[in-house]
């Protein structure tokens, strides 16, 4: 009989192993962090950073800032602030995103009338 499981309680779980598996160089520790990933992944549980991906309004995602930053020609997740998790494919925590923006150039300044 299957047990049930707070979501929120296996967010924080997917969401600490995630966080560990960014920080933590590689080496013994950074084997073991990626076994609790596989164990989570075996029950169909993913945590997803979007770092990098091309944003599009309508994903599924939590922005917390829209940063201009120079060299985009288009809208691009700067950071994961914290990872989308998934059970079997069903979402129950959205990420939470900064978003790079292309960097808008000031207008120059008008001409100003000298007087005579």
């Amino acid at each position: 009989m299957p047990v049930p499981i707070d979501e929120r309680s296996l967010a924080e779980v997917a969401t600490a192993v995630w966080r560990l598996g960014n920080k933590v160089p590689d080496g013994p520790l950074h084997r073991y962090v990626l076994g609790v990933s596989d164990a989570l992944a075996a029950a169909g549980v993913e945590a997803r950073g979007y770092d990098g991906v091309a944003y599009d309004s309508g994903m599924r995602l939590r922005v917390l800032a829209f940063q201009p930053t120079p060299g985009l020609d288009g809208e691009r997740v700067l950071e994961t602030v914290s990872p989308a998790v998934f059970v079997r494919g069903e979402p129950i925590r959205l990420g939470e995103v900064i978003v790079g923006i292309p960097e808008t150039e000031p207008d120059p300044p008008a001409d100003k009338e000298q007087d005579e």
